[in-house]
């Protein structure tokens, strides 16, 4: 409980001040000895919110029925509920519904591909095998989008993507055959929803031919396709690949490798030019045709353990973020912003404290930083010579 105040600002005498403040603790324990009950029960409170507590979290306090004058408050998280299967994953759709997931350019081979794959009655199921960077998962998101704005190939429009959290399957699994399980349980609620894709990204991370490795899923998955109710995607390396077909050579019976290839440099150029709108948007910088094209060709130079277009992508955006913080008047606003939060901690620790004076005085800074913020963040617009990203800003993002 102390190292959660200690997070939130807040100490342990706070927090005892405001209890009694509040709940009127010191009452409660001069009326414990007409309570009839047994030593140490346990009466529950909800804070309000307002002292820097998450609202709705429950504090139990253990009322000293025998000698034991200290009030000790213990923190009661609400209970978690168990995680169903699809908890597991992430909804490709519905992220691409709300604006977070960038709409596929080219690829149209690839789509093609995906699409004969998923017409099939048989080996009905597609593995993606390129080196890191070349899109591939990109190429999935791009399909969920397609879906959602009803552009998608006859034989996955109907379809919702899941992508497998790989994470969260694996996190706090310490007995050999839990993995498996929660693998099962995605497995049941696509079923149950129907018409579902689940996306594996990485998959050699959970399917490999290792011995005694505790995370493999390959029988889940031999298991789970059998019946042919659910389809499945999945994204390799070349050396994943092998790695995972070795694990069970039956699964070549089951997926249809499909070759992902990096982009030309021609062909990554076009990709940018028609993507640069979201990152001048984001970063509120302008990318010029000769900047796109020195970004790709640097990335080619420079970064070669990631291919196109991924490496360009990564230079642009990065260029783009130094241009951001290059600019003084950002640099003053998130110093302001800073200060203000740092001040209003220390005014509501000083009314704890019942210095009405200094917390006053603290009080005039605070509005000073507040109309000063308001004053940057509104008032202030960049020129297009300020925006305007050049070669310097370029030769330092690499």
């Amino acid at each position: 409980l102390k190292e959660f105040f200690k997070m939130e600002g807040l100490t342990y005498d706070v927090l005892l001040t405001e209890a009694k403040k509040i709940h009127d603790i010191t009452k409660t324990i001069n009326e414990a000895e007409e309570l009839e009950a047994e030593e140490n029960e346990k009466v529950s409170t909800t804070f309000p919110h307002g002292i820097g507590i998450p609202n709705g979290i429950t504090y139990v306090t253990t009322l000293p029925f025998a000698q034991n004058m200290n009030s000790i408050f213990e923190l009661i998280q609400p209970k978690k509920k168990k995680k169903t299967g699809i908890q597991f994953c992430k909804n490709l759709n519905g992220l691409a519904s709300i604006g977070k997931i960038d709409s596929l350019i080219g690829r149209n081979e690839e789509i093609e591909k995906i699409e004969r794959v998923f017409a099939r009655r048989k080996c009905n199921n597609v593995i993606l095998v390129g080196k890191s960077g070349v899109g591939k998962s990109c190429i999935v998101e791009g399909l969920a989008k397609l879906i959602q704005e009803n552009e998608a190939p006859i034989s996955l429009l109907n379809k919702t993507i899941y992508q497998l959290r790989v994470n969260e399957i694996i996190s706090g699994t310490s007995m050999r055959g839990m993995v498996e399980e929660r693998v099962s349980k995605v497995f049941s609620s696509l079923k149950e929803q129907k018409n579902c894709v689940l996306f594996i990204d990485d998959a050699h991370n959970v399917i490999s031919d290792r011995k005694n490795d505790e995370n493999n899923i390959v029988s889940s998955i031999q298991e789970n396709l059998a019946n042919n109710d659910i389809q499945l995607i999945m994204a390799t390396t070349v050396s994943g690949y092998r790695s995972i077909m070795n694990a069970s050579p039956d699964l070549k019976r089951r997926f249809q490798r499909i070759d992902v290839e990096p982009l030309s440099a021609e062909e990554t150029i076009n990709l940018l030019k028609q993507t640069r709108g979201v990152y001048e948007e984001f970063h509120g910088a302008i990318y010029s045709d000769d900047i796109i094209e020195k970004c790709v060709k640097l990335s080619e130079r420079y970064i070669t353990d990631v291919q196109l277009p991924s490496s360009a992508i990564a230079i642009m955006d990065e260029t783009g973020a130094l241009k951001k913080l290059k600019n003084t008047e950002l640099k003053e606003l998130r110093d302001a912003m800073t200060e203000y939060k740092n001040l209003s901690k220390e005014k509501d620790k000083l009314i704890t404290q019942d210095k009405i004076d200094e917390s006053t005085e603290l009080g005039k800074r605070i509005d000073e930083l507040k109309a000063k913020i308001t004053e940057l963040t509104s008032n202030r617009t960049l020129s297009i010579e300020e925006r305007l990203i050049t070669e310097d800003d370029l030769n330092k993002a690499v």
